[in-house]
C-alpha cells in the first residue's frame, strides 16, 4: 500500500498554509500585458512553473489500445488532434522551490496563479469534441465571451517570448501527462503544425521550454503504490485543491504544483539524484537519449510574428 509516509511534516503545513487564499488571475486581451509584466518580474524569484491547457478535447482516436502502440504512433496521433485543434485556455502556477506562491505585495495575505484566455477556437467551426465541449462549459467556460474578449494567439506569443519563462534553463516546467500541454502551446509558438517526427517535437520543445521538464504521469511509475490521473493522485497524496474546479486550466495548474511537492517529499525526499533522472521525460512520448542536433532553431520559424 502507497503513504509510506516518509513526509516532512513542517515543510508540508508551510507549503499548504502559503497556498491559502489563492486568487486565479484571469486573463484576458484587456490585460494580457500588465499580466505579463508581473510574470517577468517573478520568475527569477519563482522559477517552479505548472502548466496546464484546456482545448477542444480528441477527435481523432486509435482503434488500437494506446498501450500498445509505440511512442511514435503516440506521437503522430497526438501530432494529428493537435494539428487540427485549437488552444482554448493555458493555466500556469508559479512558485519557488519550497512551494510558495506569489503575494504579489500582499504579505501572504493572498497568493496568485494565472488563467490565459484565447479567442481564437470558434465553436461555430472549428473541429471539436462535443462531449468536451459540454464538460468545459459545466466548468464554466463561457465561448462567447472567448470570442469577445479572449487573447489572440500572435499577442501571447510575443509577450510569453519576451516573459522569461522560455529559452531559460534555471525554469522547472511541471506538468501531469503534458505531451498535450507542450504540443498546443509550441504550436501556438511557431503558429504551425506540430513536426512530423517525434524526436523533433522533443527538441523543439527543450529549445522552448529547456532542459528542466519533469510529467508526473511518468514519474509516478516509479512511486511506489501511486497511479491514475490527476485527481487520483492527488487523492492517494491527501492533497486538496485549493480553488476552483477540475477541468479549469488554473486550477489544474495549481493542483499539479501541490502535487509535484508532495511528490519531492514522498517519493524522493531520500535520494534528490532519482528525481533528475527523470526530467525530461515526458508521458507517453518516452524516449531515451534524444539526439538533440544543431538545426534546432530551423524546426520553430513560424508565421507568426
Amino acid at each position: 500500500m502507497f503513504l509510506r509516509e516518509r513526509e516532512d511534516t513542517k515543510a508540508r503545513k508551510k507549503m499548504m498554509k502559503n497556498s491559502l487564499n489563492v486568487h486565479v488571475r484571469s486573463v484576458w486581451a484587456g490585460n494580457i500585458d500588465y499580466e505579463f509584466s508581473l510574470i517577468r518580474s517573478l520568475v527569477k524569484q519563482y522559477p517552479f512553473v505548472a502548466i496546464d491547457t484546456e482545448f477542444p478535447g480528441v477527435v481523432f482516436k486509435s482503434k488500437t489500445n494506446p498501450w500498445c502502440l509505440s511512442s511514435e504512433k503516440r506521437y503522430a496521433l497526438l501530432k494529428m488532434n493537435v494539428d487540427n485543434l485549437c488552444l482554448i485556455q493555458v493555466g500556469l502556477t508559479l512558485s519557488d522551490a519550497d512551494g510558495r506562491l506569489p503575494d504579489l505585495g500582499t504579505n501572504g495575505a493572498a497568493h496568485f496563479i494565472w488563467e490565459f484566455n484565447f479567442r481564437n477556437f470558434d465553436l461555430r467551426c472549428h473541429a471539436h469534441n462535443a462531449d468536451s465541449i459540454k464538460m468545459l462549459q459545466d466548468q464554466g467556460v463561457n465561448f462567447a465571451a472567448l470570442r469577445i474578449h479572449g487573447v489572440d494567439f500572435r499577442h501571447f506569443r510575443r509577450l510569453i517570448l519576451s516573459s522569461g519563462l522560455l529559452y531559460n534553463p534555471n525554469v522547472t516546467w511541471i506538468t501531469f501527462h503534458g505531451s498535450s500541454d507542450f504540443a498546443y502551446v509550441m504550436k501556438t509558438l511557431t503558429g504551425i503544425d506540430l513536426p512530423m517526427q517525434m524526436k523533433d517535437f522533443l527538441l523543439v520543445l527543450k529549445h522552448f521550454f529547456g532542459p528542466r521538464a519533469y510529467d508526473m504521469k511518468h514519474m509516478i511509475k516509479f512511486c511506489d503504490g501511486l497511479y491514475g490521473g490527476l485527481e487520483s493522485v492527488a487523492t492517494q497524496l491527501r492533497v486538496e485543491r485549493m480553488v476552483g474546479r477540475r477541468h479549469q486550466a488554473g486550477s489544474d495548474s495549481l493542483l499539479m504544483l501541490q502535487i509535484f511537492m508532495r511528490m519531492k517529499q514522498v517519493c524522493f525526499a531520500a535520494d534528490d539524484t532519482r528525481m533528475e533522472k527523470h526530467m525530461g521525460v515526458i508521458y507517453d512520448l518516452e524516449l531515451e537519449d534524444p539526439t538533440v542536433r544543431p538545426a534546432a532553431a530551423a524546426l520553430v520559424q513560424g508565421p507568426l510574428e
